[in-house]
């Protein structure tokens, strides 16, 4: 089929019968937002009966992360059937699991010796996203008298920690990594871009707190494609003040390669690169 403009949106250009990649996730996105209460929970049963095909990407993993994104949902029922199968990643779904789940994580990470397909790595994620206080007395103590594994991984548990959004300093007090406050980017009608909880408009100019999806005029050393700065932020904007950023920060990528290579982005301390 030739080239035309997506029949939902009129401008995106496909190659296919359907609509477009956008409009298909906005499409899944209003579903799930729409679904009742009785829908949650046949979801949610259907998640647990069929975890072991969540390592498929495919259907179950899909409900999965829908649910856990969209709907801030992580079913206890997830978490414990994911155990009972030991299937521990992605680690989110251990994200606040209850008492039982976490002794069963910390049972099988006892009885690990080293590294074999990253067992000791998604546990530990997992453990992270668990993130209980019993946890992060594990983790502190693993910190503190590392086990003979611990050279089997390039980083010790205090940055496991982090991908759970916590941490803990020297003497093993605990602090959060995430902020209790966040600003939601919206598209409104004539193209520009502005924040819905503080109502910050971006014009893309030099001056607005802030800008998305600026591009820079550099090429990808990969792809060639057009480095952006996927979002930049000044830090002298009251609005901005919770994030006690010390410098304007800026986040620069490919948006090409951004997904699928070990090229993210570069932010340097001064927020350039």
């Amino acid at each position: 089929m030739g080239a035309h403009l997506c029949p939902k949106c009129g401008e995106n250009t496909i190659y296919f019968d359907g609509i477009c990649h956008s409009c298909s996730q906005r499409q899944r996105r209003n579903e799930i937002l729409n679904l009742s209460a009785d829908e949650v929970e046949a979801m949610i049963l259907k998640i647990a009966e069929r975890i072991d095909e969540i390592e498929k990407w495919d259907e179950i993993c899909n409900d999965f992360w829908a649910l856990f994104s969209l709907l801030d949902i992580h079913d206890p029922r997830i978490a414990r059937a994911a155990a009972a199968k030991q299937i521990y990643y992605p680690p989110e779904l251990y994200f606040g699991a209850p008492d039982d789940v976490k002794d069963a994580l910390i049972t099988k990470l006892n009885s690990l010796e080293d590294n074999s397909k990253n067992v000791l790595n998604h546990l530990l994620c997992a453990l992270a996203w668990q993130g209980g206080e019993q946890t992060a007395e594990l983790f502190y103590e693993l910190y503190k008298n590392p086990r003979p594994w611990r050279k089997k991984l390039y980083v010790g548990t205090e940055f496991y920690a982090k991908i759970g959004g916590w941490a803990f300093d020297e003497t093993g007090e605990r602090k959060s990594l995430v902020f209790d406050k966040c600003l939601t980017a919206v598209r409104v009608k004539d193209g520009k871009r502005a924040s819905q909880s503080a109502n910050l408009n971006s014009n893309q100019s030099a001056d607005e707190p802030v800008q998305i999806g600026e591009p820079t005029g550099q090429e990808c050393e990969f792809c060639g494609c057009e480095i952006l700065d996927m979002l930049r932020l000044k830090a002298s904007d009251p609005r901005l003040a919770f994030l006690n950023l010390k410098h304007d920060a800026i986040f620069r990528c490919c948006p090409t390669c951004v997904g699928s290579v070990m090229y993210f982005c570069k932010c340097g301390a001064d927020g350039e690169l």
